[in-house]
């Protein structure tokens, strides 16, 4: 039976690469590309107490920008009003022949989930700590909200066991919390 090293290097440069994409990865912060979606009223979020915060993404050499964040604070800032949502890196918007916005009143909950569902792409998940009292995890999926912007959105089990299907944002997983943020997702885009 042959094993890996029988492959050549040629082969192996290609794996590489496609996994790696076609460029290094551009970090930057999240905090500084979370706003209000303007549609819920506007109030920006405030976080305080983070000690991660990590917004990167890369071109992918078969088109698309990966993109990765992360962020964990503990209790304190402020909630602002409304879901939350993050902007692409400048110079990027997302390819319109392939997504779907969701720009239903930005409010957070009120039964999106198919909505959600169908606007969805990538993958993240939302924890957070309710001051030793209980806490939550919920999986949520990127949903593209407008041509430079997304919001986190899933079905948010709550502390006290129910649920409800919405944005994170100032009703699920709010600011003032002490929580954890990550999303990881291939978004299709187009450079502007």
């Amino acid at each position: 039976m042959k094993g890996i090293s029988t492959f050549s290097d040629g082969w192996i440069s290609k794996l590489t690469s496609l996994l790696r994409g076609n460029s290094q990865w551009t970090v930057t912060t999240l905090t500084d590309k979370v706003t209000a979606f303007t549609a819920s009223g506007a109030v920006n979020p405030t976080f305080s107490g983070v000690t991660i915060d990590r917004y990167m993404y890369r071109e992918l050499t078969d088109g698309g920008l990966r993109v990765l964040g992360e962020m964990a604070k503990t209790a304190g800032g402020t909630n602002g009003s409304g879901s939350y949502q993050i902007s692409l890196p400048s110079g990027y918007e997302f390819d319109t022949s392939v997504v779907t916005f969701e720009t239903n009143n930005g409010a957070d909950g009120f039964g999106r989930g198919s909505i959600i569902i169908r606007s969805g792409i990538g993958s993240g998940i939302l924890t957070f700590d309710n001051g030793g009292v209980g806490g939550s995890l919920s999986n949520v999926m990127i949903v593209p909200t407008s041509a430079t912007t997304f919001r986190l959105g899933g079905t948010f089990d709550g502390v006290t066991g129910s649920s409800a299907s919405g944005f994170w944002g100032s009703t699920f997983y709010a600011a003032s919390f002490g929580d954890t943020v990550t999303f990881d997702g291939v978004l299709p885009v187009i450079k502007i």
